[in-house]
């Protein structure tokens, strides 16, 4: 081979491998950049909130995913764990599944199984009730301050806060056992139906029926303002939380994100929350729950004005009945008084007229002695008269027989 040749096969051995070289950087390229949007995809639409069907055998390497690809067509992918595994480094791995979801359901289950299985292991029903609606903590000052639980945080209503809230004892008030039990078992009912609802598959006619229930709730009440059934059935409505199935795909993600959000606050269980249900949904999940706070806020404050009214109201009457009162007390205490002051007189006139009688008695026993004493006397000097009498009785006697002789005789 001549030298130009050779010069010509080693330039293109050069080329070739410059070549491979370019060709190398840009598939490491497409693929940091397919990497990156399917990254950046996942973190805004999460993963599938069932698991994904496929034909294909399951790899431990790998996990299907679904995407929307630039037309808007969704389409499942397999990708690599390990790379999903990194956008769930540093979240809780202990809450909810170990490593990466494969689906919003399959998370929601095992958080509901890992939750219940929390609850049920709580030594009795009060730090079950704790836990789940909240507790009145005592201050040091004396006061007692509400701190909320799970349902108070997931509750979507201004009634269905109060409906909870209910399911706390008052403050520095004890329930019995069998209070404590119906209690609890009634805030786990709840959080179970809200796991149910979340779960349920999509129904676009359950919104319909339900407005339709509570149009003809109202249509009865309105006829009959007196229907306490109706009233009573309305309210167990309107305070017991989301139930039934959701309206839309998007409406059950939604459930989803707000259920798993609210049942733990803490910084890498968000994170996880955020990665799995997506930040489009979990935004929206704050967005709805930050409007149903200020809904309830606005409730609350006119539910404090129109009791600060109603106590205003009676807080004038109970004052007008005290200061009538008032006065009735006081002249009455004057009445009491004026007794008192009687009584006093009367004491004393009763302890002056006791030491007189008590004068009076030693004086009559005084008396009594001496007059028994010229009784006694007189009893002598009466017997000694009688003796007197006897003997002139006897001197009369003999003297008129004396005369009698004597009469005999100067008749003869």
């Amino acid at each position: 081979m001549s030298t130009l040749g050779k010069v010509l096969l080693g330039v293109n051995v050069l080329l070739s491998l410059g070549v491979l070289y370019l060709a190398s950087q840009d598939y490491a390229k497409r693929k940091q950049l397919n990497e990156a949007a399917l990254k950046y995809q996942l973190v805004l639409d999460g993963v599938a909130v069932e698991p994904i069907k496929t034909d294909a055998e399951p790899d431990v390497e790998t996990i299907i995913v679904s995407v929307t690809g630039p037309n808007g067509i969704a389409s499942t992918k397999s990708v690599s764990k390990k790379l999903v595994e990194t956008l769930f480094t540093g979240t809780d791995q202990n809450f909810g599944l170990a490593g990466v979801p494969t689906s919003q359901l399959d998370e929601l289950k095992e958080v509901e199984k890992k939750y219940f299985q929390k609850i049920d292991g709580m030594a009795g029903d009060d730090a079950r009730i704790a836990d789940l609606c909240g507790f009145q903590e005592r201050l040091p000052n004396g006061a007692y301050t509400f701190r909320p639980g799970v349902l108070m945080v997931l509750s979507e209503s201004f009634e269905e806060r109060q409906a909870v809230r209910a399911l706390v004892p008052p403050p520095g008030v004890r329930w019995d056992a069998a209070q404590l039990a119906a209690s609890a078992k009634a805030a786990r009912e709840r959080l179970k139906a809200r796991f149910d609802s979340a779960s349920a598959a999509a129904n676009a006619d359950a919104p319909e029926t339900a407005r339709k229930t509570v149009e003809d709730i109202k249509t009865k009440i309105a006829a009959n303002p007196m229907d306490k059934a109706a009233k009573e059935q309305l309210a167990a409505i309107s305070s017991g939380g989301p139930s039934g199935p959701p309206a839309s795909d998007r409406h059950r993600r939604l459930k989803i994100a707000q259920l798993l959000l609210g049942l733990n606050p803490s910084p890498n269980w968000q994170k996880r929350v955020a990665l799995t249900v997506g930040l489009k949904i979990y935004q929206l999940a704050i967005t709805e729950q930050t409007s149903r706070l200020e809904l309830m806020l606005t409730q609350t404050k006119d539910a404090r004005f129109a009791d600060q009214q109603s106590h205003d109201a009676e807080y004038e009457q109970l004052k007008a009945f005290a200061i009538e009162n008032s006065k009735l007390v006081d002249q009455q205490d004057r009445v009491v008084k004026g007794l008192i002051t009687t009584l006093a007189a009367d004491q004393s006139i009763f302890d002056t007229r006791t030491a007189q009688l008590n004068a009076l008695k030693t004086e009559l026993s005084l008396l009594s002695v001496e007059v028994n004493k010229k009784l006694v006397a007189q009893q002598a000097v009466e017997k000694a008269l009688f003796a007197v009498q006897r003997e002139v009785g006897l001197t009369l006697r003999e003297t008129g027989r004396m005369e009698d002789d004597l009469r005999t005789k100067d008749g003869k």
